[in-house]
């Protein structure tokens, strides 16, 4: 039953991830490049296939999918990334770990 609330695994999964966002397009190389913008798309594009991949792996419940989304979030906000970024790629790394890519 308690392991039910151990999310550690679950946040160090949504630290690394937003890490690989961060080392591939830090939030500085974003301000104002058009070409940054296509392919910071093309990061996330790539993190959102892998979380696929990695989900069919690991079945988090409702929980740690929480707290993976929360670290993401967090880590992604305190690297100086700007909130629409942040909350559109957390939105979208939600629905991929609730949803997989039946949604998409």
């Amino acid at each position: 039953m308690f392991s039910w609330f151990d999310a550690s695994e679950a946040i160090a999964t949504g630290i690394s991830m937003a890490e690989r966002i961060i080392k591939t397009l830090p939030p500085a190389a974003l301000a104002g490049n058009a070409k940054a913008g296509q392919k910071h798309q093309q990061a996330l594009e790539n993190l959102y296939q892998q979380i696929e991949r990695e989900n069919i792996k690991r079945k988090y419940n409702a929980y740690k999918k929480a707290r993976l989304a929360s670290a993401f979030q967090d880590t992604l906000f305190e690297a100086g990334y700007d909130q629409t970024f942040v909350m559109a790629a957390t939105k979208r790394l939600v629905m991929k770990a609730a949803y997989g890519k039946e949604r998409f």
